[in-house]
């Protein structure tokens, strides 16, 4: 989620993915900017954004949040294909 928004909304995401472990890069199109996020093993451990990234899971969705609010919700099936 963008900064300000206050539901969840879809949108048109982007992955890289690099082989079948569950390496990736999303980016993810929101307000004038890009936001990437890197997962490795399918976790993610690292972002474009300075901010703090906190992670959490339920089922096989897996939420990134940063300090300003932002946050998205990732689906396993656009890290590891399917």
């Amino acid at each position: 989620m963008p900064y300000g928004d206050t539901k969840p909304q879809r949108c048109e995401a982007f992955v890289i993915r690099r082989g079948v472990d569950g390496t990736a890069t999303v980016e993810i199109p929101s307000k004038g900017i890009r936001r990437r996020i890197l997962f490795v093993q399918g976790k993610p451990v690292a972002s474009d954004s300075s901010e703090k990234m906190t992670v959490t899971r339920q089922g096989d969705v897996t939420t990134v949040k940063f300090e300003s609010g932002e946050y998205y919700e990732i689906v396993d099936a656009m890290i590891f294909g399917g």
